[in-house]
């Protein structure tokens, strides 16, 4: 059940990174009709905190995997 959530936390992480980057780069940097929209801006902050919300959750279901990988038992 932990790796089939964590597998659609993962999902969700990669689409709202990808629509934070778009969302910035359309309101910015690529000229359009749409460039300096408030859309725009109202997208990639929402965007950005839910992404900021699922990437703790994400960071608190691999804790052990953290801990294992940082503080690991060095062997002789």
């Amino acid at each position: 059940m932990k790796m089939k959530l964590l597998k659609i936390v993962n999902i969700f992480l990669i689409i709202l990174f990808v629509v934070s980057i778009v969302s910035v780069l359309l309101y910015k940097f690529i000229p359009s009709k749409i460039q300096g929209e408030p859309i725009l801006y109202e997208i990639h902050e929402i965007a950005g905190i839910i992404f900021f919300v699922n990437a703790v959750f994400h960071l608190i279901m691999n804790w052990n995997w953290l801990k294992n990988q940082i503080f690991k038992k060095k062997r002789r």
